[in-house]
This record gives C-alpha cells, sequence and structure tokens, in this order.
C-alpha cells in the first residue's frame, strides 16, 4: 500500500460497541457518544459464503468439515515473501457493512475524545467508487480545543465473506501550513496504492493482515 501521513484518527475508531474497549484501550482514547441515525440501509443486504458439503460429508455426519484455509479467512494476510497484490473483484462485494465487529449503518455518529483531542464520526449515505467497488463514504473530523485540524472521508466496503475492505481516504489537514493540506490522501488502484482489510469476518487471535 502506497505510504502516506500517519492519520491523527486511527482507522480503528469506527469499530463497533463490542470491539470498541479493547480498540481504544490501544489507541488511548474514550467514547463519548453513540448514537444511531435512521437513515434507511441500502436495499441489498450481505449473503455470506456457505461452503458446499461434499458428498462424503453428506453422508457422514461423523466426518469433521474440513478447516477453512488461511487465504479465504484472511485474504490480506501480512506475509513478507509475498508481494501484496489482492484480488478486487466488485461482483464479490455487497452493498451493506454489517460486519458485528465493525458495522457502518448510515445515520450512525460517533464521538471520541482522548489526547487532547475530539473525533466526530458520521457514516453517510454517500457511496464513492473504487476499483469498480462501491464503497460507504465515512466522515471523520478531529478537533483541538474546539478548532478543527482534520477532515476525512474514508471509504470502506465489506465482501461477501464479511471482511471489511478500507480502500482509502480523501483528507484534509488545517494544523499545517498550508491549511487545507492533501497530502495525506490515497485511493487503492491509483499509484501503486492497494486496499486493506480493517476488519475480518472471522478475527482470531494472532491474525496479522494489511
Amino acid at each position: 500500500m502506497t505510504s502516506h501521513r500517519p492519520r491523527r484518527s486511527p482507522i480503528a475508531i469506527l469499530t463497533a460497541a463490542t470491539a470498541c474497549a479493547v480498540v481504544l484501550g490501544l489507541t488511548g482514547c474514550a467514547p463519548t457518544a453513540v448514537t444511531s441515525g435512521t437513515a434507511a440501509a441500502p436495499a441489498a443486504t450481505s449473503t455470506p459464503v456457505v461452503p458446499t458439503a461434499s458428498g462424503a460429508a453428506a453422508t457422514s455426519a461423523a466426518t469433521p468439515a474440513p478447516p477453512v484455509a488461511g487465504a479465504a479467512r484472511n485474504p490480506a494476510a501480512m506475509d513478507a515473501a509475498v508481494p501484496y497484490q489482492p484480488a478486487i473483484d466488485p461482483a464479490d462485494f455487497v452493498a451493506v457493512i454489517d460486519n458485528p465487529y465493525w458495522p457502518l449503518t448510515p445515520g450512525a455518529k460517533f464521538e471520541f475524545e482522548g489526547g487532547g483531542e475530539q473525533i466526530k464520526v458520521e457514516v453517510t449515505s454517500e457511496r464513492r467508487m473504487v476499483m469498480g467497488v462501491s464503497t460507504v463514504v465515512v466522515i471523520d473530523k478531529v478537533f483541538a480545543d474546539g478548532k478543527l485540524i482534520e477532515d476525512t472521508s474514508d471509504w470502506y466496503a465489506q465482501d461477501r465473506a464479511g471482511n471489511v475492505w478500507y480502500f482509502g481516504e480523501a483528507t484534509l489537514s488545517f494544523e499545517d501550513v498550508p491549511a487545507g493540506d492533501p497530502a495525506g490522501s490515497w485511493e487503492a488502484g491509483v499509484d501503486g496504492a492497494q486496499p486493506g482489510i480493517v476488519m475480518l469476518a472471522d478475527p482470531m487471535g494472532g491474525d496479522v493482515y494489511r
């Protein structure tokens, strides 16, 4: 993934309430409010991938199901020996993001405070096409002493297996000169940048992914 200026507000601030305690414990932030809007969710729904049982498994209940391949469960696994080039097929993505660890429902709003900063996040009903994938636009704004210092649009999408991918961001920094500096912006598929996963559908201890 193309390198870019570190974000003041980590991606992890958008995790669901069940994961917030863990993530925010690492970032040093504390949520101050979480509200859910009433905006209608997109009509399409996520469909989990259900493996087809083999003939042998279907006829013998005692035969254990084969384990899920690591690449299938973690399609963005960190492996220094393998060049990172995830295969992105728009047909593999769904319209909604309902991963239980990272649900992004249009209209949902979150506020976090920590390190002298306040972060306001809103899941919008807007969409952005990135690499042919329709992503959900999430706005997050960072304030220090009541002053806006960063304004960012993040782009997320969920695949059919339930993994949530991060496709880039358009960010403006007002903390440094020149004000409105977009240097931290990047988009998957542009200048060699690649999308990565922010939340697996079936995360396990020890998972490392991009």
